[in-house]
């Protein structure tokens, strides 16, 4: 990611960087002193607890990637190590249209990124996106959300590349106001699972002889 020199300017001190996922281990070592206990949210259980389910550890390795906490012994650090994070327990298990909109909109006023790590069913071509309530909610808060400049929303680009998916059916990660991401591995090549697309802004490492460790 070349993030180091960044981290002369900045290390993320006063962002928050909501995870929109299937959970957030809150008190993760790795992650413990950066979470925002008080504007977390679990949209499948319907509580301030957006602790994952047994199994479920995407989101805490998406929150690690964002914001691990460095420097602190472990081994690992995040893009902004120095950045808050607030879990958006939304995917762990089946979601309306509703649901959506209101994990875009929560807290828009406060979070400045959302991080987006999932889409539509990855099969070939396949197509999905927002319904109306979440792409209603989404362009609320790209133009009201973060003070007025707009809240940020990051999207994985997808990982349908093994069944011939592309990251331009995705009606998230294709929506003009979004940030499309994919995933190298560690030999600079495309990740067996990591869709192509013109909408691709970013390309990270991710998976391969090395992982996401938090």
């Amino acid at each position: 990611l070349n993030v180091v020199p960044a981290w002369d300017l900045r290390r993320g001190s006063g962002v928050r960087i909501g995870i929109v996922d299937d959970g957030l281990e809150t008190d993760h070592p790795d992650l413990a002193a950066n979470v925002d206990l008080a504007h977390g949210y679990d949209f499948n259980d319907l509580d301030d607890d957006p602790s994952p389910g047994t199994g479920d550890s995407h989101g805490t390795a998406c929150a690690g990637v964002a914001a691990a906490v460095g420097n602190n012994g472990l081994g690992v650090t995040g893009t902004a190590p120095e950045a808050t994070l607030v879990g958006l327990r939304l995917i762990a298990a089946p979601t309306t249209d509703a649901d959506e909109a209101d994990a875009f909109a929560l807290h828009k006023d406060i979070i400045h990124i959302k991080s987006n790590s999932w889409g539509p069913f990855d099969s070939a071509y396949g197509s999905g996106g927002p319904g109306p309530l979440s792409l209603a909610a989404m362009q609320d808060a790209v133009t009201t959300g973060r003070g007025g400049r707009g809240t940020i929303f990051l999207w994985a680009a997808g990982n349908g590349n093994n069944s011939g998916d592309d990251s331009n059916y995705d009606g998230w990660a294709n929506w003009p106001h979004a940030i499309a991401v994919s995933a190298i591995n560690d030999k600079g090549r495309p990740a067996w699972y990591s869709e192509p697309g013109a909408n691709i802004l970013v390309c990270g490492p991710s998976s391969g002889r090395q992982g996401i460790t938090t």
